[in-house]
């Protein structure tokens, strides 16, 4: 088991993720192979985002902070 988590982290730490990324979507068919491969059936679904939540937390800390 120790040597099928290592692989698992290994590759995906190869793998750059940023949110919305072709790396994310890279990084989630591979996982849902992995899953296909003992036998389940995964579904990989794509949604719109954007590229980021930093300007939301900026917003909620700033607003905080005014308060």
């Amino acid at each position: 088991m120790r040597a099928d988590l290592e692989r698992v982290v290994v590759h995906l730490a190869g793998i750059d993720r940023r949110p919305t990324s072709e790396g994310e979507r890279e990084s989630a068919q591979w996982i849902a192979g992995e899953l296909r491969a003992i036998g389940l059936e995964p579904v990989v679904e794509a949604e719109p985002a954007k590229g980021g939540f930093w300007w939301q937390l900026f917003a909620l800390n700033a607003t905080a902070a005014l308060g």
